[in-house]
């Protein structure tokens, strides 16, 4: 198939009675967040869920090994955990969704400093047995090539985001 050739229409935003209930499981999400609550969080997922995070690997593929991707960053660091999102975007059909923010991501450093720095979330949604469940998930900074060589851009703040 050529994409060249294909025609493309303008992106539309379903709009469906779903959409409060994925909000609902984003609510359930930041609060567990916030709170360090892995438990809380893993109830969450598909069993099947995929996972893009910030830490290696590229992907991690199961609900049971992202809980241990989430176990490794935890140990990094103590609660409470930011998590605030902003320019939050929810696109729900009737049986996928996905939602987008840049969001305020950290937690709390050995020293009981709050650290933290902005990244792009993505949130893909499938309904299971008629319960949302997040099954994708990708965490991202851009890259900077500085000097011939990738560079995370950590440093950046949500007003420097081109509309």
């Amino acid at each position: 198939m050529d994409i060249q050739k294909q025609q493309t229409t303008p992106q539309t935003r379903t709009t469906t009675d779903d959409e409060p209930q994925v909000r609902e499981v984003l609510n359930r999400y930041v609060t567990a967040f916030r709170a360090g609550n892995i438990d809380d969080l893993m109830k969450l997922y598909t069993e099947d869920a995929v996972a893009f995070d910030m830490m290696a690997p590229l992907q991690i593929v199961g609900r049971d090994r992202y809980r241990k991707a989430w176990e490794k960053g935890a140990s990094m660091m103590g609660t409470p955990w930011v998590y605030t999102p902003r320019d939050l975007r929810i696109v729900a059909g009737s049986d996928v969704a996905f939602a987008h923010a840049i969001v305020e991501c950290g937690g709390t450093s050995k020293e009981g400093k709050i650290e933290s720095g902005w990244v792009r979330h993505t949130l893909g949604f499938r309904k299971v047995d008629g319960k949302w469940l997040i099954a994708h998930e990708q965490f991202s900074v851009p890259i900077d090539f500085k000097d011939g060589k990738a560079q995370a851009c950590m440093e950046l703040k949500p007003e420097e985001v081109v509309h």
